[in-house]
């Protein structure tokens, strides 16, 4: 080997040397690093704080933004018309079954009569972080709930709801209800009953010398009920004197089982119908009744083509229906002798995805149903005349539903 590639070679070695040195260096220091960080200490192991971020549903109607609706400076937080006056937060731990259930393991409950804002910051946006304070879960493999707006919690003596205890078990979530009065339903401001979970958590293992990293939860919240908005073009002749919804049931179930509602509590609800006035809207909880076999709207009303509802024959029983009652005057602009005696009629229309096969009323959406009340024709199963006449509506009737929610993690 020459002098000049002698030279080349010990200059490469000694570079490699160089190198592996920081290289090995590195790694080294990289490795105290992640040894110490991220991982609580051996006190803290067993305890976490939570970091709960919330953020509201978007509004079921599009209107414009109330003012002073953006980031609240006073009061309880308040976005898209709900405002945030209690949250209620639920662990419940995986690792130890009780008779094939988990038992509750902690809680976070703060309810507020809006007087501070200690408790809550609120971006411009409407990110809603909660001030949980000193407040901390367990580190343990688990499922947690959270739920806004509820009413208060009342033993099942009562009747106005189920009792979630700090004794509760998980398996009592599906079925856990509050009661929705009717003023809920006619009311003009939103229940606000708002929920999300269940969120999975796994529990983190391993001890160090720093603090223990809070349980960090981002909850989209969910509405917990539905919004229902009826306009009608009354035609002539027509008269509207009264507007009832039937078979609302009277529970919300914050986090329901999968399947159909259940078929228990259910109210009528008379809306106030007011001279000149031909939009209706109301809110009501989740009821879900599945497809029905009718092939066209007309046949939509006929119980032998209604859902089949546990296991029963096809009806029409708990399923949500708009029943629209007044009268038509054959004889609108001319004076027979009948004119002054106009017919009584009845209309009931069952909302859902659609206006032929599904009755399904789903939490978290709006159903606008659009009606054309005019025409006759003795064939509609929609329209029944309490004095022996024939009415009918025009074809076609329409119905929408919009869903405005944020869905996912």
């Amino acid at each position: 080997m020459d002098k000049n590639n002698e030279r080349n070679f010990r200059r490469h070695r000694k570079s490699c040397r160089l190198h592996w040195t920081v290289c090995c260096l590195s790694l080294l220091l990289f490795s105290a690093c992640t040894t110490d960080t991220n991982l609580p200490d051996a006190e803290q192991a067993d305890r976490l704080p939570l970091s709960l971020q919330m953020e509201l549903p978007k509004q079921l109607t599009v209107v414009v933004t109330r003012a002073g609706e953006g980031k609240a400076t006073t009061g309880n937080p308040t976005r898209n018309g709900i405002e945030i006056k209690k949250v209620r937060v639920m662990q419940f731990d995986q690792t130890t079954p009780d008779d094939d259930t988990y038992n509750i393991r902690k809680t976070y409950s703060k309810e507020t009569t809006g007087t501070t804002t200690d408790w809550f910051t609120q971006t411009d946006g409407g990110l809603i972080t909660i001030n949980t304070s000193t407040t901390t879960f367990w580190n343990r493999t688990s499922k947690f709930y959270i739920i806004a707006n509820a009413k208060e919690l009342h033993s099942t003596s009562s009747g106005d709801g189920t009792d979630i205890s700090e004794t509760a078990k998980e398996a009592v979530l599906p079925t856990a209800y509050f009661t929705f009065p009717e003023s809920d339903v006619t009311g003009t401001e939103e229940p606000g009953i708002l929920a999300y979970g269940p969120v999975a958590y796994t529990e983190k293992t391993g001890t160090g010398s720093g603090n223990a990293k809070p349980v960090a939860i981002f909850a989209r919240l969910k509405r917990a009920y539905a919004k229902v908005t009826v306009n009608y073009t009354a035609g002539t002749g027509v008269s509207i004197t009264a507007l009832r919804v039937e078979n609302i049931p009277t529970r919300i179930y914050p986090f329901p089982a999968t399947g159909n509602s259940p078929t228990d509590a259910f109210m009528n609800v008379d809306l106030t119908v007011n001279a000149g006035q031909t939009t209706y809207s109301f809110f009501m909880p989740e009821n879900l009744r599945g497809n029905g076999t009718s092939t066209t709207a007309k046949e939509k009303n006929q119980p032998d083509n209604g859902p089949t509802q546990s296991g029963s024959a096809r009806n029409l029983d708990y399923c949500t229906c708009i029943v629209l009652t007044g009268t038509y005057n054959y004889y609108p602009n001319n004076t027979p002798e009948n004119a002054a005696n106009p017919i009584s009629v009845e209309y009931r229309f069952y909302p859902g995805a659609d206006m032929i096969r599904n009755y399904d009323i789903e939490r978290g959406k709006h159903y606008t149903l659009t009606l054309d009340l005019k025409g006759a024709n003795s064939a509609d199963a929609r329209v029944t005349i309490t004095d022996g006449n024939v009415f009918t509506i025009a074809d076609p009737d329409d119905v929408t539903h919009k869903d405005d929610i944020v869905f996912g993690e």
